[in-house]
């Protein structure tokens, strides 16, 4: 379960591919409605420090994928181009709505919720955890970054018209980039977990999703695993084989 981008129209399943994937292929091409784009980008959070780095997504612009602010600011781009961008909170993810934070019955969330999950209504309406007692539960309809400024870094690796396809050479060059490369390229990031185990003996990691799901995920380096204790809230970045690559800790961590 993919968390935080369920709910950030920016974050989709991340492909990876290394810059050199993209030799050879037309890069003159600007971005418009309905072409396939790769994109790099950081994003940052000036307000709580919370950053999200090195993620790399595709979108198609006019299908509502990216928040409206950046793919405004992205448009007419071609690979290769980089832009610093900086929205406010109604050209970024809105204005906080008070009215959309509300208290509920305990049992209108599910069972096992902890404060900072993320869940759906029937409707398929988002919403996060914001207190439990053992009557009542406050919930929050708002989106995570309602209110808060957001500064986006990104570099368009590719823009693919629609319709058009690169000649088989070039196609079958890009695969054996992506396979040479893909042990060293992050294909994941996995946003707003929780740590529920930390084992330093096996070199694993276990977490729960913002759906609820557990996860035991192996780590490239034994000394992520420092400093991590079960509760925190964190980010991490995963490996073309599942394993983390990188961990970083979001707002609400100890």
């Amino acid at each position: 379960m993919p968390p935080l981008r369920i709910w950030l129209p920016l974050m989709m399943t991340c492909t990876i591919a290394a810059t050199s994937v993209f030799a050879g292929l037309d890069q003159s091409s600007t971005i418009k409605k309905g072409d396939k784009v790769t994109i790099a980008f950081d994003l940052l959070v000036p307000e709580t420090h919370f950053a999200i780095k090195d993620s790399i997504s595709e979108y198609v612009p006019g299908d509502q994928q990216l928040v409206p602010g950046l793919e405004r600011q992205l448009m007419g781009m071609k690979a290769g181009d980089q832009k610093h961008v900086e929205l406010t909170p109604q050209e970024g993810f809105g204005t906080y709505e008070p009215d959309k934070k509300m208290t509920v019955a305990r049992d209108r969330v599910p069972e096992t919720a902890k404060v900072g999950d993320v869940y759906k209504t029937p409707h398929g309406q988002p919403f996060m955890v914001q207190d439990l007692s053992d009557q009542q539960a406050v919930v929050d309809f708002n989106h995570p970054l309602a209110g808060k400024r957001v500064v986006f870094d990104v570099k368009v690796l590719k823009v693919q018209s629609q319709g058009s396809n690169a000649p088989a050479a070039q196609a079958t060059q890009a695969t054996q980039a992506t396979q040479a490369t893909q042990d060293q390229t992050t294909i994941t990031t996995l946003t707003g977990a929780t740590i529920e185990k930390v084992d330093q003996a096996n070199q694993k990691l276990g977490v729960r999703t913002l759906q609820g799901e557990n996860w035991s995920l192996e780590v490239a380096n034994n000394d992520l695993l420092n400093d991590l204790h079960e509760g925190d809230r964190v980010s991490l970045e995963l490996n073309s084989d599942d394993r983390v690559k990188n961990v970083i800790k979001t707002e609400g961590s100890r």
